[in-house]
This record gives structure tokens, sequence and C-alpha cells, in this order.
């Protein structure tokens, strides 16, 4: 029997922003990825392991994942396509191992790449996070500096609104017990401006660890409750997820 646990007061905090998914992923045992939020739950592939382990901060499962043919996929449906019109956000726990996959190890990545979030370019113990989303012009590319710890467990939350070219996103680093607010000019940095329209994700699967195109962009580390979601969300409602603990 498989079963999902995952911590209430996290779950408490997530819910008050009526989320499309929802993965703790910690599942124990089997191939399905639990979704606590919706129907339509995920899918393990690859030698993907489900573990406790002295590393982590407290108590949690999280999926350990290889940097090359692991990952976790989210079927499409309704819930989670598009998020990021009139604002989206996607929420996720990382203990980075090193910048993965070809250098390029996606965190996550909606089909073949229409959004993403991906390691690279470690160097001295750290890596840069990447922000990538599909316009049907140019894609928007941010990234941050190269100044996220590996082997540290990091909250990572981005907010972004795809309505307008000029609008930019927030990615919200938690470590410690120190949640940072990056914005471009303050901790990010816009390397491509979006032109066009933002180009429909609605049939493409969401992947979490990889991306769906090739199974070559691994992520290299550890993974743990995953959520996103559309709609404001406060940075005060950050704050409290990231009280909550993983």
């Amino acid at each position: 029997m498989n079963s999902t646990i995952y911590r209430p007061s996290l779950w408490q905090q997530i819910q008050t922003l009526s989320p499309a998914a929802y993965l703790p992923l910690n599942d124990n045992s089997g191939s399905t990825a639990k979704n606590v939020a919706g129907a339509t739950d995920g899918t393990y592939t690859g030698g993907v392991l489900r573990q406790k382990s002295a590393i982590k901060t407290v108590d949690s499962d999280a999926v350990d994942l290889n940097g090359t043919t692991d990952l976790i996929t989210l079927a499409d449906h309704a819930a989670i396509q598009n998020i990021w019109d009139s604002l989206g956000w996607i929420a996720v726990w990382a203990y980075i191992h090193s910048d993965g996959g070809s250098n390029q190890g996606r965190i996550w990545n909606k089909g073949g790449d229409h959004y993403h979030l991906r390691t690279q370019g470690e160097t001295g113990g750290n890596v840069l996070l990447q922000f990538l989303i599909d316009f049907d012009t140019t894609d928007g590319k941010w990234i941050t500096a190269t100044d996220i710890a590996i082997n540290t467990w990091t909250f990572l939350l981005l907010g972004y609104d795809a309505d307008a070219v000029g609008n930019d996103p927030t990615l919200y680093k938690g470590i410690g017990n120190t949640l940072t607010t990056l914005t471009v000019g303050a901790g990010l940095t816009k390397i491509q401006t979006p032109v066009g329209t933002r180009v429909s994700d609605a049939a493409d699967d969401l992947t979490i660890g990889n991306r769906k195109s090739a199974a070559d962009r691994g992520f290299d580390g550890l993974l743990s409750n995953f959520a996103m979601g559309s709609g404001t969300i406060t940075t005060a409602q950050v704050q409290s997820m990231f009280d909550a603990g993983r």
C-alpha cells in the first residue's frame, strides 16, 4: 500500500492559496506521486528513491533524483494549464547536489520548454537558477547570482504574471531561518526580455526533476513539497509557507 505523509502546518498554509497541485514527494512505495490538492496524481520514473536521510532538517521524506534520467510527471489537466496568466506561482524545497544533467538540471519544466526553473553554472559550492518562459517571438529569461548553495535545504517560490512583457518574476529564497525576496536589480537579472505573447502550455505535461522532451536535463539532488497555483500571493503568505518548514 502506498501512503503519503505531509506536514499538516505546511498543507494548511498551501490550502489558503487554493493550489492547482501539491505533491509532497514523500510517497513511501510504488510509482504514484500523490497530488494532495487534486484528482490527478504524478508518476515516478527511473530510479527515484523515496527515503529518510540524516541530511534532512525535519523527519520528512523527499525524492532523491540522480541528475540523469529520474523524473516525476504530472499529466496535463485544466488546473495546471497556463498558470502564469494573471499571476501564477510554483514552490518547492530543494537540496541541490550539483547543476545537474548537461549542467542545466530542471527543477520543474512544462512541456518541451514552455517554462522551466533550472540549475546551472556550478562553481565554488554554489549554482545559479534560471527561469525561462516561452513567448511566441522571444522567450523571457532571468537568472539569479551564483549564490544558491549546494547541499543545503532551500525553499524556492517563484511568482510571475505573463500578461505583459514588461513584467518580471519575483523569486523567494529561504535558507535556515531567513527568507529573501529576489527581484530584478536585487538578486535577479533579466538576460532576455520576452517579446510577443506567451505560448499556451495546454496539452503538455509538467515534469519535476527533468524535462519532458528528452530526459537529459536531470536535477541532481532532493526535492520535496512541490506546489503550484494561480492568483495573488503575498509576501506574508510566502513567509508562512517557509516558516511551516518541510
